[in-house]
């Protein structure tokens, strides 16, 4: 459990010191008490309904000195941040260092993903929304005819996309980009909803831009 983690890791049966750990411990000892009752100004993302029946489940963190209740609406069941993180804290969170591993895996989910899910022979244009450097995209492109486009918030994932691999990547969130009547044949969102403030948005986003 992170509130019961020390200072000390392990690596390669080396320990080693995580420098911000023992702050986000205090962090999360000092305001965390599962079950409380939540503030009311908590709003689930997903029915709206609000933190009267909601309950705290447990501290979760985003790096460094950021720590957060993982709250369960009651209503739906639904689990969320909260408060939820600001810009500048998803920012700092989805930096440079977040992007980049296992890069190949990524490229070779996408050939599994095309082989599995888009019939042999067939075309179409598939949108991966927080496709990171485009490597699932690529591998979706290698053996399939399908036109690939993406999404992402990070301006270095969007520029290596676009540069190193000729991936269609537009910078920003779904809602807010203007995709000029264009249509697309499949949406994907892994690992992404958990991440954004409002899901229902979203997935609105993308009602309006699946080909009927």
């Amino acid at each position: 459990d992170i509130h019961r983690a020390g200072p000390l890791a392990r690596r390669n049966g080396e320990e080693i010191r995580r420098d911000n750990r023992p702050i986000r411990d205090k962090m999360i000892s000092d305001r965390f008490d599962p079950g409380s009752a939540v503030s009311p100004e908590f709003t689930c993302g997903v029915c709206r309904a609000s933190g009267e029946s909601a309950k705290t489940v447990c501290p979760v963190t985003l790096g460094r000195e950021t720590v957060y209740d993982l709250v369960e609406c009651g209503e739906c069941l639904t689990r969320q941040l909260f408060p939820l993180p600001t810009d500048e804290e998803l920012g700092d969170f989805y930096n440079t260092g977040y992007y980049g591993f296992d890069w190949y895996k990524h490229r070779g989910w996408g050939r599994t993903f095309a082989n599995w899910y888009l019939p042999r022979g067939s075309q179409g244009t598939l949108l991966d929304v927080g496709c990171s450097l485009g490597y699932f995209l690529d591998g979706v492109r290698s053996v399939s005819g399908w036109e690939v486009v993406g999404t992402e918030f990070s301006s270095t994932a969007v520029e290596h996309a676009n540069r190193e691999l000729g991936i269609e990547v537009l910078k920003g969130g779904l809602a807010d980009l203007d995709f000029e009547g264009r249509k697309f044949d499949f949406i994907r969102i892994s690992n992404v909803l958990e991440h954004v403030r409002d899901p229902v948005e979203l997935l609105s986003a993308c009602r309006k831009i699946i080909r009927e």
